[in-house]
């Protein structure tokens, strides 16, 4: 396995999500990828703390976890940055709090500009707890900027080959 470069963490203002979610699970969130069997995950252990019912993990926090698991291979299978278009979340089983996570996201499918993602968490049990399925836009450089102003990366980074936007 091999760990994922947060891309982010040289430009002040965008490690946002990364940085909140590292911060309120009061640990690093470091994901790696797989490629043998093509998946990114991460392993977090939230506590009382991120529990919407005492001793279960909030859902939101696992919408979240998921989300951003699948961000991460996106990026790792395209090397390209996108937003959520849409997500659909099937919560299985609660979620014990003090307990490690493991989540985990597999592209699916990729459809022009938007790209499918698998995303899984599991508990220490290995059981799968809650499903996503989620899409990404990949978004033209015009789109993102206008959005958050300059970035600094590589025009590689956004609109995908063949792919325009139309005005």
């Amino acid at each position: 396995m091999r760990e994922i470069i947060n891309v982010f963490r040289e430009f002040a203002g965008l490690e946002g999500m990364f940085r909140f979610l590292g911060h309120t699970l009061q640990q690093p969130i470091r994901f790696f990828a797989d490629d043998k069997a093509g998946t990114v995950l991460a392993r977090v252990t939230p506590n009382q703390l991120h529990s919407g019912f005492p001793g279960v993990v909030h859902g939101g926090l696992q919408a979240t976890l998921l989300d951003e698991v699948a961000f991460w291979a996106v990026w790792d299978k395209t090397a390209k940055l996108g937003f959520t278009a849409d997500i659909y979340v099937r919560y299985r089983r609660a979620v014990a709090v003090d307990q490690e996570l493991t989540i985990r996201g597999v592209v699916t499918r990729q459809d022009g500009p938007l790209v499918t993602v698998a995303a899984d968490l599991f508990d220490l049990a290995e059981n799968n707890c809650t499903h996503a399925t989620i899409r990404y836009y990949l978004a033209p450089r015009s789109v993102w900027e206008q959005q958050y102003g300059p970035l600094p990366f590589a025009d590689s980074c956004f609109e995908p080959p063949g792919f325009r936007v139309q005005r």
